[in-house]
């Protein structure tokens, strides 16, 4: 624990969910994670499906940098750093309020409001699923302006969000990081694997069918997206697939390299031995051609 504001967890899991788990589905476990911030990159935008673990992971550094204030241990592996942060914002949910008439997106204005006001370098941001509750195209505009105003002053965020505009925001800018929760193709289910890097489709046509959607209400609601935005849900899907791919082959290269070194171990204290066993035997043989010579001196000095 420092003051620097860095963020460097390892095997994490929400705080919250691990205790739900344990009381309530004592079978299940909470699918770790691991994240960075900070360090190079002060700002994390998380994409991926919905029920997909965004929120939930978002949450789990709120809660831990809480936990952190209050001097309490934190469920991550040995080896991690939570920093120190003088003051948490957030903007999950909304205010929505008919008396005080506040629609869902004036509720999140004023939230981006207090942020802007009070967070700095000290402080950590969370915003969950920025830029929504107006028009897809003025919201996402808002939500990347108020973010590239935290951004400039090196505020800790971690935003979540389905919007493409934030993903391309995140890809074109130094020091912001692109992250998303996976989905299993084939059976069209989340994982709830934090991936690092690459930014998440919401596979919105996936969830239908699964949902139950009719397959003819599907393809016409793929009939009207645009086209431009689902090429974009293509690519980002295609790099999915692909980064799994990538990882599947690094973790059989990382199999490969562990039985290499143990091999090379085994090897080594095979060769260790023999040496062991050559100075041993070589000690021997000089110890008894000593004794021959001796012997031979005593017998000849006996003789004479």
């Amino acid at each position: 624990v420092a003051a620097e504001g860095r963020i460097e967890v390892r095997e994490a899991r929400n705080p919250e969910l691990s205790l739900v788990f344990g009381r309530d589905h004592p079978g299940r476990a909470v699918i770790p994670f691991d994240l960075t911030l900070g360090a190079d990159h002060t700002m994390i935008i998380i994409s991926g499906p919905n029920a997909g673990g965004k929120s939930v992971t978002m949450k789990a550094v709120g809660l831990m940098a809480a936990m952190v204030a209050w001097g309490l241990p934190i469920p991550v592996a040995e080896g991690s750093r939570f920093d120190l942060f003088e003051g948490v914002f957030l903007d999950i949910g909304d205010e929505q309020s008919m008396s005080d008439d506040l629609s869902t997106y004036t509720s999140h204005l004023r939230n981006m409001s207090e942020i802007l006001a009070g967070a700095d370098r000290d402080g950590l941001v969370l915003i969950d699923e920025a830029g929504t509750g107006t028009d897809p195209e003025a919201g996402g505009a808002t939500a990347q302006a108020i973010l590239e105003a935290l951004h400039a002053r090196h505020v800790r965020t971690v935003v979540t969000t389905h919007y493409g505009s934030l993903k391309l925001f995140a890809h074109d800018t130094p020091g912001v990081l692109n992250a998303s929760m996976t989905f299993d193709q084939e059976k069209l289910v989340p994982t709830y694997q934090f991936a690092v890097g690459v930014p998440g489709s919401s596979y919105a046509r996936e969830i239908a069918a699964r949902s139950g959607i009719p397959q003819g209400i599907i393809r016409r609601s793929m009939e009207l997206v645009d086209s431009g935005q689902a090429n974009a849900e293509a690519l980002i899907q295609d790099l999915m697939q692909r980064n799994g791919e990538l990882q599947e082959a690094l973790d059989a290269a990382e199999q490969t390299r562990s039985a290499l070194q143990q091999r090379e171990k085994t090897l080594q204290d095979r060769l260790d031995t023999l040496q062991d066993e050559r100075d041993r035997i070589r000690s021997e043989a000089l110890a008894s051609a000593d004794r021959i010579m001796r012997d031979a001196n005593r017998a000849v000095e006996k003789t004479i």
